[in-house]
């Protein structure tokens, strides 16, 4: 597993997901808003870089939830206008 950097943040539209070398990755993408409610589900193959549109989000702290098949990794982040 190689380290994941999400970026930037706080975040205004687009949240960036690197995942360097991880290539071929199953992955289950999920976003949780400050009330516990799930605002964003994915499940998607990674191979390098991904960016969520969050254009809809409101302003707030999110927690983005990151599940493989080998390791769970949670990043908190910032929503701007």
């Amino acid at each position: 597993y190689n380290p994941v950097n999400i970026y930037p943040n706080p975040v205004n539209d687009y949240l960036t997901l690197d995942f360097g070398k991880n290539n071929n990755l199953n992955l289950s993408i999920t976003i949780i808003n400050e009330l516990g409610q799930a605002v964003y589900e994915n499940q998607i193959i990674v191979n390098d870089i991904i960016d969520i549109e969050l254009n809809s989000l409101p302003v707030g702290t999110y927690n983005l939830i990151l599940k493989s098949d080998l390791w769970k990794k949670s990043f908190r982040f910032s929503k701007l206008n």
